[in-house]
């Protein structure tokens, strides 16, 4: 009895943290960087009927998670914190939705490894502060984790427990796409379960429930893909280019030997560390494999219902319907951190003092790198790109006659948060090309000019990095700097371009 007090005392103090957290990173207010604005600007510029098209810069998202938001924008306006509010709503809920699906999980001694976990995992606090639908797919999948599970303990459901799964799950897919594959995995799961053991009629409400959910979802994608005469919301104008970038997330098709086994490791390399430490990469991969098969001993209908979305994403992924990279797998983030803290607490069970120290060791290497990321991110509001100021003052500064340059990731946190914002004629949009000669053209059309403002967005590397800084210097090679302003991730530069032509030179 003392022990578990204890250990719910320690629980409480974790789900304290991790709200906290999450609140903090909400309460930072930070600007719109890129993935953001590209969502947000479709949100405040479009009708409710124009949202149901295909949305710009490639934005494809659930419809009831679309309108929950247009709702709010309408209600309360286009601030961060309105933007942002749902989806720290969902962060906020899933702590306590986790909580109540470790509980069923593991045993009482790996609840606080869990826990602390999920508390401090980076990407799960960095999403509760963003207006984007990746924290929501977190906190829906451990929902419909946690309510699988519940149905699957009752020997006999009620006509109502059904009922309440069937609608949980046709309105899980309306706020996120992977709800899908977790419901998938749960039907697939309950179904074997209820017909090896010959509980027909609890297989027969299951697959009500799954018609229920196969009818939602179907109504959703005709919307979505333009049934009914409506326009199709998909991004069809760029989807070979989408599925080009991704390419490297999917799973290879047709298999091979070495290839799958090479992708695989690479796999779950790569999720492990996003979802603890990154920089023990792989680290966490010892204890997913124990816990894994620890689960599957002790509690096999639960690690099915947990691991089984994973397999059904790898089908789908394979045939490029869904990319298998860092934010888009934020939805397997819940049990994927169950069932490492199950790894960690069976390490830390077996017998031996040398073992005792290794469990010790496993959980600080895990826990050091997300840890100093919260911490600093907390602290010093670290992030993405904030174009807020910059925008402020430059629109304070304009004068009449004054031309303005924008690099392409700029331009979008322009149009958001500009309130003067200038005609088509005094802005020039820099090339999104990788060749340099478009440079070189978008100089001779500064040049000549007096007064030229530069807004720089250079929070993507490589070779937009690189354009930028060739840009920088032929600046300098051709004008005169008269004014500079940098914030996060954003310069803003003022240069006089009027005394000589620039010259169609490319690097070599």
């Amino acid at each position: 009895m003392q022990n578990t007090d204890r250990t719910k005392k320690l629980c409480w103090g974790l789900i304290a943290l991790a709200v906290g957290l999450r609140l903090i990173r909400y309460l930072h207010d930070r600007g719109f960087w890129l993935d953001e604005v590209w969502f947000v600007l479709n949100l405040v510029n479009k009708s409710v009927a124009e949202l149901m098209t295909e949305l710009d810069d490639d934005q494809f998202v659930p419809l009831g998670f679309l309108f929950t938001m247009k709702l709010i924008v309408e209600i309360a306006g286009r601030s961060g914190y309105t933007l942002r509010f749902l989806p720290l709503v969902s962060s906020v809920a899933s702590v306590f939705i986790f909580y109540e699906l470790a509980k069923r999980v593991l045993k009482e001694s790996a609840l606080p490894i869990a826990l602390l976990l999920f508390a401090i995992s980076y990407p799960l606090i960095t999403y509760a502060g963003e207006a984007k639908i990746y924290g929501i797919d977190a906190a829906v999948a451990a929902g419909l984790a946690l309510a699988a599970i519940a149905l699957g303990a009752m020997e006999r459901p009620g006509y109502r427990h059904a009922a309440l799964f069937a609608l949980l799950g046709a309105a899980a897919v309306w706020f996120s796409f992977p709800a899908a594959f977790v419901m998938a995995g749960a039907g697939l799961t309950l179904g074997a379960r209820y017909a090896s053991r010959r509980e027909w009629r609890n297989l027969n409400l299951l697959v009500a429930a799954v018609a229920v959910w196969l009818v939602s979802f179907a109504v959703q994608m005709s919307i979505l893909m333009g049934g009914g005469g409506g326009e199709s919301q998909v991004p069809t104008g760029d989807l070979n280019n989408l599925q080009s970038y991704y390419q490297d997330s999917f799973f290879p098709w047709p298999p091979g030997p070495v290839r799958t086994v090479e992708w695989l490791a690479h796999f779950f390399f790569d999720t492990t560390a996003y979802f603890t430490s990154e920089w023990a990469a792989g680290l966490a991969v010892f204890p997913l494999i124990v816990g894994g098969i620890f689960l599957a001993k002790t509690k096999p209908k639960e690690m099915a219902i947990l691991s089984s979305p994973l397999v059904i994403t790898l089908m789908v992924s394979a045939i490029h319907f869904y990319p298998t990279m860092d934010r888009f797998m934020m939805f397997v983030g819940p049990a994927m951190l169950l069932i490492v803290a199950a790894g960690i607490d069976e390490i830390r069970t077996r017998e031996g003092a040398r073992v005792g120290i290794i469990w010790i060791v496993l959980l600080g290497l895990l826990l050091f790198q997300p840890a100093g990321r919260v911490l600093k991110q907390s602290l010093h509001r670290t992030g993405h790109e904030d174009a807020r100021a910059a925008v402020a003052r430059l629109d304070k500064n304009f004068q009449q006659g004054d031309f303005i340059y924008l690099w392409w990731s700029a331009l979008p946190q322009y149009r958001f948060y500009s309130e003067d914002m200038q005609p088509d004629e005094d802005i020039l949009v820099g090339s999104r090309s990788s060749e340099w000669h478009d440079m070189e053209r978008d100089l001779k059309q500064m040049s000549g000019k007096s007064r030229v403002w530069i807004m720089l967005s250079l929070s993507i590397q490589g070779g937009d990095f690189a354009k930028g800084k060739f840009l920088l210097t032929r600046l300098e090679e051709l004008g005169v700097r008269l004014d500079e302003f940098e914030s996060e991730g954003v310069e803003l530069l003022l240069y006089d371009l009027s005394a000589q032509e620039p010259v169609a030179d490319s690097p070599r």
